[in-house]
């Protein structure tokens, strides 16, 4: 047995190191997919498309809401990219969602690819904050509905980035939460960040997914339940977490030009007509002489003179219009 050993002392080795490459490639392909898992897609019976997060311990009069951007197309790639140039796109809204309910998203119509993505992370109120997952990207065919669930895991004060607590902040402000609400959460998940790294956050690295609107360094979108709001909105750019900066919406029109055709009305016209005698020859208004020489008869009879017809009389000049469809503030890109 020993001479076994000795003369395969190479070949055991290289057997044993290519076990241990395969039980580190088995432990990542597992860890990778839990960490995928966390955002999955499931059929429905009901026309359109759904999203269900699961957030554990988040509670709506405490915590600071769940933020969902969705986007026209796919742009995970483009949301996920840490490249400081890359703008992110402009979505076409950006709701609040309540964890652990099916929200149907409205915005979502017409047959496509779109793109989902958690924005920021919910903060609870004793300042705990979430990994927040890939966007989803997601094909409707307008007609066999899907839902989106997320799952958020809670995040290690000591992982905790000064970029994660202005990316929920931007988030949070960006739906109508109540800025005080926001504050006070965000605060004490500075004060447990602070305390897990020896006083010092970390700055940590944004990704598009985690900028406002635009690239904007303050919140863009606005919750359709709150497109009056013109309250605070948190700094997502500042890498220095400085998450009680204040922004006053600066509101502008925003207009669109309508053409409107000319308007016309048919008016009818009757025909003209005219009383004729009429001689047995044929000849109209014959003369006295004619038919008395001519020994001829004549009768009274009724001819057109101009027939009836329709003409269409102009009303109202052709003319265009210029229509407010609502604002938008020039500062960070909110609107109502």
């Amino acid at each position: 047995m020993e001479n076994f050993f000795t003369q395969n002392k190479k070949k055991i080795i290289i057997a044993l190191s290519i076990l241990i490459v395969l039980i580190i490639a088995i432990g990542a392909y597992i860890f990778w997919t839990l960490q995928e898992n966390t955002t999955h897609v499931e059929k429905t019976d009901q026309i359109g498309i759904s999203v269900n997060v699961a957030c554990e311990g988040w509670n709506a009069e405490t915590s600071t809401p769940i933020a969902l951007a969705i986007y026209e197309g796919d742009v995970k790639d483009t949301l996920l990219s840490t490249d400081e140039n890359v703008e992110a796109p402009t979505p076409i809204n950006e709701i609040s969602l309540n964890a652990g309910e099916d929200t149907k998203l409205e915005d979502i119509v017409d047959a496509g690819t779109y793109t989902l993505s958690i924005v920021g992370s919910p903060v609870l109120e004793d300042g705990t904050i979430f990994n927040v997952p890939d966007p989803q990207v997601v094909e409707y065919d307008g007609e066999n509905g899907q839902i989106v669930k997320f799952e958020l895991t809670k995040k290690d004060a000591s992982e905790v980035t000064e970029a994660d607590i202005a990316a929920a902040t931007a988030a949070a402000t960006a739906v109508g939460a109540d800025t005080n609400k926001v504050t006070n959460a965000t605060n004490n998940t500075r004060s447990q960040a602070s305390n897990a790294q020896g006083g010092s956050i970390s700055q940590g690295q944004s990704t598009a997914q985690s900028k406002p609107s635009g690239g904007n360094s303050s919140s863009s979108g606005n919750n359709s339940g709150n497109s009056g709001n013109s309250g605070n909105s948190g700094n997502s750019g500042n890498s220095g977490g400085n998450s009680g900066s204040s922004h006053t919406h600066s509101w502008v029109e925003q207009t669109k030009t309508v053409n409107h055709p000319a308007e016309y009305k048919t008016v009818h016209h009757d025909a003209v007509t005219e009383e004729v005698v009429m001689c047995e020859c044929g000849l109209q208004n014959p003369g006295r002489d004619h038919v008395v020489s001519n020994k001829h008869t004549t009768s009274v009879k009724t001819i057109v003179v101009e027939a009836a017809y329709d003409e269409q009389v102009l009303v109202k000049d052709a003319w265009t219009e210029t229509v407010v469809t609502g604002y938008k503030c020039s500062g960070c890109g909110a609107t109502k």
